[in-house]
């Protein structure tokens, strides 16, 4: 199979119903657009040539232990101490063999007691393979097996939650987790969602040896919450940056995350209260995020370190400084990661922090505030502004892309409505059947763009 360059054009062709024109019946026929993710085709597996087995040859396989080095590992092989110190330091230039998990396999092959070959299973799809020279020199290299990667269609009802539907469309938990991230400042999937709310995506999905790996980046995505459907969409710029932007060009990205924590559980909200450990009412300058101890802590916004360390009613904390007068304080944590120093600069969604019970506290939690213009306000109403939007330049570019991507979207949903199978191959073509068929009962294809899309030709 040959593979698609990126960013070539995918033709899909789906029935479009009968038409009648002018009184006449036409019908087969076909209408054609197009829709342009990457790698939408198969990618042809490749493996290692082997050298063809010789009299005398014995593969002997040992699988890492915990706590094992790489050299113990070969010494389970029936490498000699010194033998396997000398393999090790050659193949470190090639790979950290001194970094080994385990649970990982390693297999040697010996031709009279001497080693020939090696394999080291770096991880699922990457593989250490060596081989001994006549003259004692060792040649490595790191061969990986590409994924076969697919872009499916996936569409589903909330019934409870987004993990439910998520689940109850066939696919995995961390789906909905991409999903949820992709919309953070759009649709509040623990408060706002609705029984009935609906969600369609195209996503690519990553297969190695036949079997599911994990998914890739999603490509677009509808959510219908509470009847007001928000729409996303993955485009590639012309410096081939890929972004996710709404249909109107503003960026999916804002200035800050909705949360600095992998998930959002509110123990303390913004205000005034009686402070949980000195009995008083007093004013709460932010919010009381609950969270295991060592959760990672999230840089909401990019900026610059202006305090690192510890204080006695902050605990261990940070402070950040960031572009229009705004500044965002961590209160809590067990640890301060390394290298998180005043000065610093660190990046949108960078791991500062842990999550941690120090300072003036009862338990584990993160105190997450918002400063701006030396005023500190509620983050849970912070409106922030979008990141860049699409360039003027690219505009029809990118609304053209926008077209034929939530088309191909409505045509899919018909195609799986109607059990036909829902991944987007090179090319297809489903028409109506030759045979006299009724008006009525041929299938159609509600081919019609979002109301909020300008359709260019």
């Amino acid at each position: 199979m040959q593979r698609r360059k990126p960013g070539g054009m995918l033709q899909v062709a789906v029935i479009a119903g009968v038409l009648i024109i002018g009184g006449m019946l036409i019908r087969r026929a076909v209408v054609s657009f197009t829709i342009s993710p990457e790698n939408l085709l198969p990618v042809q597996k490749t493996t290692a040539p082997r050298p063809p087995a010789v009299p005398g040859t014995e593969i002997r396989h040992v699988m890492i232990q915990p706590g094992e080095t790489f050299v113990a590992a070969l010494g389970r092989l029936g490498f000699s101490p010194g033998k396997a110190h000398s393999t090790a330091m050659d193949l470190s230039d090639m790979h950290p063999v001194e970094k080994v998990h385990p649970g990982r396999r390693l297999s040697v092959t010996f031709v009279r007691e001497r080693p020939l070959r090696l394999e080291y299973e770096i991880n699922d799809a990457s593989r250490l393979l060596a081989q001994w020279q006549k003259n004692g020199r060792i040649n490595a290299s790191v061969h990986t097996q590409p994924f076969e990667t697919r872009i499916a269609f996936v569409r589903g009802e909330i019934t409870s939650s987004l993990f439910a539907g998520i689940l109850k469309a066939g696919e995995e938990a961390s789906l909905a987790d991409l999903l949820a991230s992709l919309f953070e400042y759009d649709v509040d999937f623990n408060r706002d969602i609705r029984v009935g709310d609906t969600f369609q995506l195209l996503v690519e999905k990553r297969f190695l040896r036949g079997e599911f790996y994990g998914y890739g980046p999603i490509h677009a995505a509808v959510v219908t919450n509470r009847g007001r459907a928000v729409r996303v969409v993955r485009y590639t710029d012309a410096n081939e940056r890929s972004t996710f932007f709404h249909p109107d060009g503003r960026s999916v990205r804002k200035m800050f995350l909705r949360c600095p924590l992998p998930f959002m559980r509110v123990t303390s909200g913004y205000g005034n209260r009686r402070h949980p450990v000195l009995g008083f009412s007093a004013r709460h300058n932010g919010i009381d995020l609950g969270a295991p101890r060592g959760t990672p802590v999230k840089a909401t916004a990019t900026g610059v370190v202006t305090h690192a360390g510890s204080h006695r009613t902050k605990g261990r904390y940070v402070q950040l400084r960031h572009p229009n007068s705004y500044a965002t304080h961590y209160y809590h944590l067990s640890g301060i990661r390394r290298g998180i120093q005043r000065g610093r600069r660190v990046t949108q969604g960078e791991v500062i922090g842990y999550v941690g019970n120090t300072g003036l506290s009862t338990g584990p939690h993160l105190h997450y505030g918002i400063r701006h213009n030396n005023r500190f306000i509620n983050p849970m109403r912070l409106r922030p502004p979008s990141k860049n939007p699409v360039p003027p330049a690219e505009m029809v570019s990118f609304q053209r892309h926008c077209n034929q991507v939530f088309f191909s979207m409505t045509a899919f949903s018909w195609l799986q409505a109607n059990k036909v199978d829902h991944w987007i191959p090179a090319s297809f073509e489903t028409v109506a059947d030759d045979a006299a068929t009724p008006l009525s009962e041929a299938p159609s294809i509600p081919l019609s763009f979002p109301e909020d899309l300008e359709i260019h030709p």
